[in-house]
């Protein structure tokens, strides 16, 4: 009777093992896959990071990740979520970012995606002095875009919610002025009809954008292999052939 009961209970510790082992085998599969899973959130900008997954970052981070292994997924929302996500490691990585310094919640590579433009549109009625004709006055910008320590004065800065509401804002005369960067500002002029007789667009400064990464071992790695696959890119012609693909310049 012993020996039976014996038996037994070996029999289903040995099931009972396996089923344990079974178990960790599947709750470890999916951490290992996420390991070699890319996952960017991104505004959606027109042949940079089209919704349908196409344009040249998208065809950049392919270049770069699909060859070391990596699947790449990506949701589209706001920059400031897009941003957000990344700080809070809810992301590994989103696009257009400036280079991070010792306290940004964000790391960077040292190879740029590109160099951004900032400007400023506001009505042909107001007299421009170059930057100076902003001291103390009320301009819209998008949240999340790091524009106001570029701007060497005095102003009040007002966040909206994305580009397309201040620009609206501006529009509809709740602003005498708004900030984004180039490529949204003359986006949003197409899309919105906007006449172009009533207002104007200076240039402010251009500065270079990065990828920026989760502030973790995997965001550092791939930082690291980002800057790696850049420089043979770059060394191999991938990237200018990228640029001429999606007519950029810079």
């Amino acid at each position: 009777m012993f020996q039976t009961t014996y038996l037994l209970n070996r029999k289903y510790q040995y099931a009972f093992n396996i089923f344990i082992l079974i178990g960790l085998l599947l709750f470890l599969a999916p951490l290992k896959a996420d390991d070699k899973t890319l996952y960017i959130v991104t505004p959606a900008w027109k042949n940079w990071t089209n919704s349908d997954g196409t344009g040249y970052y998208f065809d950049l981070v392919k270049l770069i990740y699909k060859p070391l292994g990596y699947k790449i997924l990506f949701d589209i929302a706001h920059f400031s979520r897009a941003k957000k996500m990344v700080e809070l490691k809810e992301a590994d990585a989103a696009f257009s970012l400036y280079m991070s310094s010792s306290n940004e919640k964000y790391i960077t590579p040292k190879h740029s995606l590109t160099s951004g433009e900032v400007v400023i549109m506001f009505s042909r009625d107001l007299e421009w002095k170059g930057i100076s004709s902003l001291y103390q006055k009320d301009i819209l910008y998008p949240q999340g875009y790091n524009f106001i320590p570029e701007i060497p004065i005095s102003f009040t800065h007002i966040e909206v919610s994305d580009s397309k509401t201040g620009i609206l804002m501006l529009m509809r005369g709740r602003a005498s002025y708004f900030i984004t960067n180039l490529e949204e500002m003359t986006l949003l002029q197409q899309e919105l009809r906007v006449d172009m007789t009533l207002y104007r667009v200076e240039h402010l400064y251009s500065k270079k954008l990065f990828m920026g990464f989760s502030n973790t071992d995997k965001g550092r790695k791939l930082a690291e292999q980002f800057d790696q696959r850049m420089t043979l890119l770059i060394n191999n012609g991938q990237i200018e052939k990228l640029k001429k693909k999606w007519n950029l310049k810079n």
